[in-house]
């Protein structure tokens, strides 16, 4: 019967149950008692993260009782040394094959000469917030003890809607927000663009989505955008002498407007507009979340100082 060893990062990116429940791990499942230390300490004060944590652990544990594997907690509370190195001195005492989720920790283990098991993050099923969007949504408003909410119509012309007379509560927001990280993690044309401490920015497909996250909100709140419509610079009618003038000698244009007046969708029609000129185009975005072409290069703001931009 095959024996695996436990690191970190598979019950943070809490995949391991999803691969127990798949069939693809079976048999004994050790967990060091330092991993469960190491993660209560480095989620502390990161309620998803915790949550997360937790959340993974009481997976595996319901795993275990409904005999898919054999569950076993081993080993000390704490570690003087690396947790990893640690690890790998376990996983000789029990004889034991490494999961890790991080290909360069198990290239490491490889190259130690330990037994090791790559796992990879398996594909989780579209994340709820898509579901409150209709083709008339323009975002979704979604905030711990407040009723959701959404923008709908047009660029200039839109109104609130309440979607749900009940409150969202924390406990279904943060359900979400786990969904969208799952989501964005295993899916290619999803990215994390900015993680901090009060926010995270995720650009999931074609859904722009800020997280805001106290101390830094006074709740967990959802920021969800997704565009409406895609114009050309033909759509706006505007006078020839202007298109004259962007053709021909504009610099320094300045777009400017209030929240929901448009200013992405002229931008993205600009850049497709000089694209169509034969010109090469880039955006410096924070966050990168324009809809172009792939031959139209979009750097972040958020990676690159003002040098290498």
């Amino acid at each position: 019967m095959a024996r695996y060893l436990i690191t970190p990062d598979v019950i943070r990116r809490g995949i391991l149950h999803r691969h127990i429940l798949n069939g693809d791990i079976s048999g004994d499942v050790l967990i060091p008692w330092s991993v469960l230390t190491y993660l209560d300490k480095a989620t502390a004060g990161d309620d998803i993260s915790h949550e997360k944590f937790l959340k993974e652990v009481n997976n595996i544990r319901k795993a275990s009782e409904a005999g898919l594997i054999k569950l076993e907690y081993i080993g000390q509370s704490t570690v003087d040394g690396d947790i990893y190195q640690y690890i790998f001195e376990l996983s000789r005492d029990y004889d034991a094959v490494i999961l890790t989720s991080d290909p360069s920790k198990a290239k490491f283990f490889q190259a130690v000469g330990s037994k090791v098991k790559l796992l990879s993050p398996i594909r989780v099923s579209e994340p709820v917030i898509t579901k409150y969007f209709d083709e008339d949504t323009m975002s979704v408003h979604l905030k711990e003890g407040v009723r959701p909410r959404a923008k709908k119509g047009r660029p200039g012309n839109w109104l609130y809607v309440e979607l749900d007379e009940k409150p969202i509560t924390r406990d279904e927001i943060l359900e979400i927000i786990d969904e969208i990280l799952d989501y964005t993690k295993t899916d290619p044309e999803s990215f994390i663009e900015i993680d901090e401490k009060g926010v995270t920015i995720v650009q999931m497909r074609n859904y722009r989505i800020i997280i805001a996250k106290p101390p830094f909100s006074d709740g967990y709140e959802i920021t969800a955008v997704k565009p409406v419509k895609k114009l050309s610079l033909e759509d706006y009618n505007l006078p020839p002498e202007l298109i004259r003038r962007l053709r021909e000698r504009a610099e320094g244009i300045l777009i400017a407007g209030a929240p929901g007046e448009g200013k992405s969708t002229f931008s993205q029609a600009l850049a497709e507009f000089y694209r169509g000129m034969g010109k090469v185009v880039k955006t410096i975005e924070s966050p990168r979340d324009l809809q172009l072409p792939m031959d139209i290069t979009q750097y972040s703001k958020s990676y690159g100082d003002d040098k290498t931009l």
